[in-house]
């Protein structure tokens, strides 16, 4: 019974792994294919909660996710069911090969994430808008990302963490190990997304099952840990060589992924000094701040910290106004927007966020130091 639920899980693992809409650098998005293909049947599900998911089902944590979750248990249990009948033969080797599949996806997952910390694409520094944005007015989402953004220390810190057990994941020798700190690493990430309402539980509570899983194979080990008593079990190995095969495809889509890394910046931001001239396709009086995104957005503030943003286009040039083309140029003192023959002209300052207290990258060994 312990192997066909443990078969009867694994095999639900790999198809939702299989069908999530994940998108890659390099390897084809199989997922998004299988989710599409399946549409019909979760559009019904999902339309019993009242849910219409026609733009939805490939945003992560949408309730299709969990349609196609709920899906697949019973998929694989009646492919549990008819192997266990009509193929026992089967049942071993495919459980090799899903338990093999399991560990190299958790191994490419910690390394991704790992990576990501590293070169600031996960917790990357706060945005030059919400280094000026109350905290009380923030998400418990994005207030968590920005101040996770905010420490070098603690990033490099799990960056390290992650790539050494996904590391640790693809040898035999240090295997075990690196399933024990994945599943401590993987279950405080799940706790985080649950916390802090991040939309990435679905994939994190994939991954901890799957670690869960994976440590089922070598309960001999774990008993050792608690009870200090050997039992004989035959470790599960794989060749370095078919190890090496499985893990390529996800190397090479690593190594695209970062093959062109965006800038790790806040953008920049403008106290507004006075206004020359107001126009009426922005309220230009009420500006106290101007930000421009990092990622391409022209963001106003007016003097009840509220924000206004429109994008802008990748020459930063221009930026859109209710469909409308609208220029902008910016000096030492002065920014301006113009709209044929409107235009709205500020006396503006540039901030520098680097000497914001939360952009202050620093470690206190006592407390002293704090109150200078």
């Amino acid at each position: 019974m312990r192997n066909i639920i443990l078969f009867w899980v694994s095999s639900w693992l790999v198809l939702s792994f299989l069908f999530l809409p994940f998108s890659f650098s390099f390897l084809p998005h199989i997922g998004i294919g299988l989710s599409q293909l399946i549409l019909p049947i979760n559009t019904v599900i999902c339309s019993w909660f009242g849910v219409i998911i026609r733009e939805s089902f490939l945003v992560s944590d949408s309730l299709a996710f969990y349609s196609t979750g709920v899906l697949l248990f019973f998929l694989s249990g009646i492919i549990t069911l008819f192997l266990s009948r009509k193929g026992k033969h089967l049942l071993q080797t495919t459980q090799t090969v899903f338990l093999y599949g399991l560990v190299v996806l958790l191994a490419y997952f910690l390394i991704r994430y790992g990576l990501d910390k590293l070169v600031g694409r996960q917790f990357y520094p706060p945005a030059s808008n919400t280094l000026h944005t109350p905290a009380g007015q923030l998400g418990k989402d994005i207030l968590f990302w920005t101040s996770m953004g905010t420490s070098s220390f603690y990033n490099s810190f799990m960056c390290i963490t992650e790539l050494s057990a996904g590391t640790f994941l693809l040898f035999n020798r240090t295997r075990f190990l690196g399933l024990i700190l994945s599943f401590g690493i993987l279950l405080n990430i799940f706790a985080i997304n649950i916390g802090f309402d991040i939309t990435v539980k679905y994939l994190s509570g994939l991954l901890v099952i799957s670690c869960i899983v994976c440590l089922f194979f070598y309960d001999s080990r774990l008993k050792f840990l608690i009870y200090g008593k050997v039992s004989e079990q035959v470790q599960p190995t794989l060749a370095k060589t078919w190890t090496f095969l499985l893990f390529t495809p996800f190397l090479a889509d690593l190594i695209a992924s970062y093959w062109q890394n965006p800038p790790n910046e806040s953008g920049k931001s403008y106290s507004v000094q006075s206004l020359v001239t107001g126009a009426d396709f922005i309220a230009a009086s009420e500006v106290t701040r101007i930000h421009f995104h990092p990622r391409g957005y022209f963001i106003t503030e007016n003097q009840q910290q509220q924000f206004m943003s429109f994008k802008l286009s990748e020459d930063k040039r221009y930026l859109l106004i209710n469909q409308q083309a609208v220029s902008v140029s910016i000096t030492k003192e002065t920014l301006l927007l113009k709209y044929g023959n409107d235009s709205i002209e500020w006396k503006v300052a540039e901030i520098n966020l680097d000497k914001l207290p939360l952009k202050q990258d620093k470690t206190h060994w006592y407390f002293e130091l704090i109150r200078e």
